[in-house]
């Protein structure tokens, strides 16, 4: 009888342990693409609560030089809202530096959704789709 006591309280008291450690279904890294006004890759990491994100964006301008931008959101739901930030080069070697925001949704193992982004100098807005898959 006391070892049966002993076992019920050592099960009561990690139920709390293991509820913290649930983990979205959305975490893992994420995969892809986005195209528009410029095109390239567009990988991210959800925590495993499943709701912070943090990733990169990576392509080439339509001059040819190569761009890259931090990514970082949440996940609300299967709602995916980030912002990033970037940095790239005219084709005379000039910097550019650009943000925007990217939003969509997330379910089944699939995402899309839509971004845009502004350059300061020249003044020129830029936009189009993204899609990835769960990768792990």
């Amino acid at each position: 009888m006391r070892r049966l006591r002993l076992a019920a309280l050592l099960l009561l008291g990690a139920l709390p342990i293991s509820s913290l450690a649930c983990a979205s279904p959305d975490r893992g890294w994420w995969r892809g693409t986005f195209d528009g006004t410029v095109s390239g890759t567009v990988e991210f990491e959800i925590g495993t609560r499943g709701t912070r994100m943090r990733g990169s964006m990576t392509g080439t301008t339509r001059d040819g030089q190569p761009f890259e931008g931090d990514l970082r959101g949440k996940l609300d739901r299967g709602r995916i809202e980030a912002t990033f930030e970037g940095r790239s080069r005219t084709g005379l070697g000039l910097p550019i530096v650009f943000d925007g925001a990217l939003v969509g949704s997330l379910a089944d193992g699939a995402g899309k959704g839509t971004w845009s982004a502004r350059i300061a100098l020249p003044q020129m807005i830029m936009d189009g789709s993204w899609s990835v898959v769960q990768s792990r």
